[in-house]
């Protein structure tokens, strides 16, 4: 999502040098993120600078469990040898039960429990904005307690 953001001039092209202060405008911008929510992931993002403490390079997130992660819906694991490059099969295997206008609790749990399951079927040790598929920002503004209930009705619908 940061690459997109960056891609669409939401945050700084070449990718470089990204504060807090850049990444809250950039969020609450393009997708009305609200800034606490930001701040929590963001602060994950300072922790790999390699620039100071106070911003990051876009670079600088490319390591395991920072953005990508095993069971990604879009990205082989790390175990694959490639765990950072879109794998389109992997995202065709998601996005064949995205067949409604929009997207139920119960499907995107669907969808990841099967992702999850065919990612440790390989591995036994176990990024745009959508606006051509009609995706805008939300003009209500998401928040950590709003996200959270989503992901906790995800997981939970999951298993």
């Amino acid at each position: 999502m940061v690459n997109t953001l960056a891609n669409h001039g939401f945050l700084p092209r070449n990718g470089l040098n990204i504060s807090m202060s850049d990444l809250v405008t950039a969020f609450n911008d393009s997708v009305n993120l609200a800034s606490s929510a930001t701040q929590l992931v963001g602060a994950k993002a300072l922790t790999t600078s390699s620039t100071s403490n106070t911003t990051f390079n876009l670079d600088d997130l490319d390591k395991h469990n920072i953005i990508e992660h095993d069971g990604s819906l879009s990205r082989a694991d790390i175990f694959s040898g490639d765990n950072h490059s879109f794998n389109p099969a992997i995202w065709a295997s998601v996005a064949a039960f995205f067949t409604e206008p929009t997207i139920s609790i119960a499907t995107s749990a669907a969808a990841r429990k099967a992702r999850l399951a065919a990612a440790a079927a390989v591995n036994p040790a176990e990024e745009r904005l959508p606006y051509e598929e009609g995706w805008r920002r939300p003009s209500q503004e998401l928040t950590i307690a709003g996200i959270l209930g989503l992901v906790g009705k995800i997981a939970a619908a999951s298993v």
